[in-house]
């Protein structure tokens, strides 16, 4: 029975030699014609974006924006529900200030990672004392319901060329408001 198996006819096509000879069919020129870009090896079928020889578009159009993405802050998330695992297996010491630190030694978060932030999905039963750990406003009223307590750290980065340019008009003012009283008064 199975040794009577066989494919259908001509399933299976053996691929046409090419470059044998001029009585083979495919020689010479191997059925690619005469020379040009589509007779070479390698670059017909080509680039994407390729307009054959006219300017791309992608070149013709202006560069626009940048990425940050090297001095991008890397954040991890931890949820509720994984802190208190953390804690169970004893990863993380619930009567010890938790801090980046212990994430770190306890293999939790990689060196790469800038912040933790811990969100509101699961539950927590133990009373933490976290520093220097971001978290969303919910986890904040859950972990002080429970007695425990958190400090958020304050964002370090400069502040935007807005708010600068503000405190330099109201600076100014004040400047020209305190000048224009002097000279009331000296009248």
């Amino acid at each position: 029975m199975l040794n009577n198996l066989s494919d259908n006819k001509n399933a299976r096509q053996k691929s046409k030699l090419l470059g044998r000879g001029v009585s083979s069919g495919k020689g010479r020129t191997s059925g690619r014609g005469h020379k040009g870009q589509k007779a070479r090896s390698g670059g017909f079928k080509g680039k994407k974006g390729f307009e054959g020889g006219q300017l791309p578009i992608y070149i013709r159009l202006p560069k626009v924006g940048f990425k940050n993405a090297m001095f991008k802050d890397k954040v991890h998330t931890i949820t509720l529900e994984k802190l208190q695992e953390f804690v169970d297996s004893k990863k993380l010491d619930a009567n010890k200030t938790i801090d980046y630190n212990s994430f770190l030694k306890a293999k939790i978060v990689k060196p790469s990672v800038h912040k933790i932030k811990i969100l509101n999905r699961g539950e927590l039963n133990v009373p933490l004392k976290l520093e220097g750990i971001y978290a969303s406003k919910s986890v904040i009223k859950i972990i002080t319901d429970l007695k425990g307590s958190i400090s958020i750290p304050e964002n370090k980065k400069s502040k935007s060329k807005f708010e600068k340019q503000n405190k330099e008009k109201i600076s100014r003012r004040e400047k020209a408001k305190a000048i224009l009283n002097e000279k009331d008064k000296s009248k």
